[in-house]
């Protein structure tokens, strides 16, 4: 279920750009090419980009999203819409965000996916869309995208970049919603690094964004509050959720992942966890087909893991299903995790805290383990693990305790 306080301060902050937006689906047919305020959005199309999948449309784009930002930093908030078609670029697009309002932003709106297409040919491992909001004080400013395809049509770069710089307050003051966004390879051999890479944001919004043709992470989401990631798809990434730097509330919830090194990584401080830190957090419902781990979660706390369905990957060298690391509170429910006879189905492990658990019980209940060498593994330091009513078919060991105090009922 996708979370009411992500969506409804999102809403709150964006009203003015959804309303701008609300007319982009009729602009007008004809407008010059100056940039002057409207009660339109600005339309790509009117500084000359043709969508055609043959023009060189770079110069057109950045004139647009130039307009785009000049038109919020004055009046607070701006649109801008890209009508159905193809709109080859050979040069990143870059997008500086400003406003001296104490909210504003921009939205940015297709016709769909599958129609209104970005296509980077840009030499090197360039972006095709980096946006750089720049906060002052405690202003907020939001970035909705909506209805867009980015497609890759060479090597490497990333899809959309989101790189807040903050002078005054620390905040986290950017948000961020992505909505029916596809990202992908337009020709065989092409690929992105990144989908999305992206930092210190607030309560960032994913909802039915489909990645494929990506290399190292589809969602790289670092250092921020409450990222909600639903409904969308990941295909072939190292990692499918990257959160190194984590905050708290993050979720993931109805996403399909498949073919990833890892499904969804969390961490405190990514590669060193140091003991139980941010709380809160929800990872439910997902598909996840792993090479190497599907859920990885060091230095967290107070988080269900639940419904999800974690499988390895054909062939795949499988560590396991669900690896947690100095994590305490946990709640590890009603999840089916198959292996191929190899790997832990879940494993609790003491990290960087050096064993202290004093009062922080984890709770694994309900799950369905199969095909695995260990299907629960809880390593001494953790105390008070409740291990009830688990399933276990072709499991050579179905739990394992190194003097944690495990208390197992199934």
């Amino acid at each position: 279920m996708q979370k009411s306080a992500n969506t409804a301060s999102w809403t709150a902050l964006a009203i003015a750009l959804a309303m701008t937006a609300a007319s982009s689906a009729t602009p007008a047919a004809a407008a010059t090419a100056a940039c002057k305020a409207s009660n339109r959005p600005v339309d790509v199309t009117d500084f000359g980009a043709t969508g055609d999948g043959k023009t060189d449309d770079s110069k057109a784009m950045q004139a647009a999203f130039d307009c785009l930002t000049s038109l919020a930093a004055r009046q607070s908030s701006a649109a801008l819409h890209i009508p159905a078609g193809t709109y080859v670029v050979t040069a990143p697009i870059n997008v500086t965000i400003s406003s001296d309002a104490a909210s504003g932003g921009i939205a940015i709106s297709g016709e769909g996916s599958g129609s209104s297409i970005i296509l980077s040919r840009a030499e090197g491992e360039a972006n095709t869309l980096t946006i750089v909001p720049k906060i002052k004080g405690r202003n907020r400013i939001g970035i909705d995208i909506q209805n867009l395809g980015l497609q890759r049509d060479g090597k490497g770069g990333t899809a959309i970049a989101v790189k807040p710089v903050v002078t005054g307050d620390r905040e986290m003051r950017t948000l961020l919603h992505l909505e029916a966004v596809k990202i992908g390879a337009a020709s065989s051999g092409s690929y992105y690094d990144i989908g999305l890479d992206s930092t210190g944001l607030f309560l960032p919004s994913i909802n039915g964004v489909a990645m494929s043709n990506v290399r190292e992470a589809c969602f790289a989401m670092g250092a921020s509050y409450g990222p909600g990631i639903y409904s969308s798809s990941c295909s072939g990434a190292a990692v499918g959720v990257d959160i190194p730097f984590a905050g708290e509330g993050e979720e993931v919830e109805q996403s399909t992942f498949q073919d990833v090194g890892i499904g969804v990584r969390i961490a405190l401080v990514q590669g060193k966890a140091s003991g139980p830190g941010p709380t809160s957090g929800t990872i439910a419902g997902n598909t996840i087909k792993a090479r190497k781990v599907g859920i990885l979660i060091s230095g967290k706390r107070s988080m269900a893991l639940s419904r999800n369905t974690i499988t390895a990957a054909k062939g795949s060298t499988w560590d396991g299903g669900i690896r947690l690391t100095d994590a305490g509170q946990f709640i590890v429910s009603d999840n089916t995790i198959s292996g191929n006879a190899g790997g832990s189905g879940i494993t609790l492990a003491v990290g960087g805290s050096g064993g202290k658990r004093s009062g922080l019980q984890n709770l694994i209940a309900g799950n369905t383990l199969e095909n695995l060498a260990t299907g629960i593994a809880v390593q001494a330091g953790l105390q008070e693990t409740h291990v009830l009513d688990n399933r276990f078919d072709g499991v050579k060991q179905p739990v394992t305790d190194d003097g944690s105090g495990t208390i197992v009922r199934n």
